[in-house]
């Protein structure tokens, strides 16, 4: 489970190593709209030394290549998926399954050639486009895929929005609202299917209280967690995606009492007049679970 992604451009000289030891649940290496045109085989470079020299142990990397239906994104994912690191390849501006797929087979036959076993590289899917929405249920189920990232910013372009934009002066609630079905559509088939779903981020990194409002809407929607462009944003990013410690008790609370109830041979339970069933109890465990690796990587 991931709270933070952050975004991390790989040629500025020592960034990627700092990258590192900073809170982030996972670390997003940007190729695509963060590289120069001129530069992207010296960016596919570094990254590609940066991943040899990657401890097994480090932090979940991601990495958004460039479009792989153009011969620079196909150059990223062939020397990509031929390392063996344990790394996901993030696919920008999809629009049906058949591009996922003929990625897949393009990382199936890089991973062959480097006698690497077959699917060590996962696929995330950037959620940018209007046929990517409307085809996400199908696109989830291309081979690799185990995480989506909403991509706001272009989507609201493809959808004609007034104004464009991720950043501040949007009120909590006005937020996300252009783009409401999208996003809850994309948490829907990331929880039918199993995968990691995380939204755009606030892209104004000096307003940490519309960082904060961002946050808390994406967690209400129900991702799992959200980008990071500065590592000043990860705390908020991380406090508004973690339960509190008061969500935390209550849920081993009802846990407890639901446990004990059912041992006497009851299925409902009633804590400070509201009534605790089989919904709750899922979300209490949830909430548990989460709480308490959270806590541990915090202390790791």
């Amino acid at each position: 489970m991931f709270r933070s992604l952050l975004v991390v451009p790989p040629l500025v000289p020592g960034l990627l190593e700092k990258s590192l030891t900073t809170p982030a649940d996972a670390i997003l290496i940007e190729l695509e709209d963060g590289v120069h045109k001129e530069r992207k085989d010296e960016a596919r470079s570094v990254t590609r030394e940066f991943l040899t020299h990657l401890d097994a142990q480090s932090k979940t990397v991601v990495i958004r290549v460039n479009d792989v239906l153009t011969p620079v994104g196909q150059e990223d994912l062939r020397a990509l998926s031929s390392i063996g690191a344990p790394v996901a390849l993030l696919l920008p501006k999809v629009r049906a399954r058949d591009e996922v797929e003929a990625a897949a087979r393009l990382m199936t036959r890089a991973e062959t050639d480097a006698s690497i076993p077959v699917g060590t590289t996962k696929i995330w899917v950037m959620v940018e486009t209007t046929d990517g929405v409307l085809d996400l249920p199908d696109i989830s189920r291309a081979p690799r895929v185990s995480g989506l990232v909403m991509g706001s910013a272009d989507l609201s372009s493809e959808i004609r929005v007034r104004k464009v934009g991720v950043g501040a002066n949007r009120p909590i609630w006005d937020f996300p609202l252009e783009l409401l079905y999208a996003k809850q559509r994309a948490v829907l088939v990331a929880r039918s299917r199993g995968l990691t779903i995380i939204d755009t981020g606030y892209t104004t990194i000096s307003d940490l209280a519309g960082m904060r409002n961002s946050a808390l809407v994406s967690a209400q929607l129900g991702f799992d967690g959200t980008a990071a462009f500065s590592p000043r944003q990860l705390p908020i990013i991380h406090e508004e995606f973690t339960p509190t410690d008061e969500e935390y008790d209550w849920a081993c609370q009802a846990v407890a009492a639901v446990e004990a109830a059912e041992k006497s041979g009851e299925t409902v339970v009633v804590m400070s007049g509201e009534m605790v069933e089989g919904p709750l109890i899922r979300g209490a465990h949830l909430t548990v679970r989460r709480y308490e690796e959270y806590t541990k990587r915090h202390k790791g």
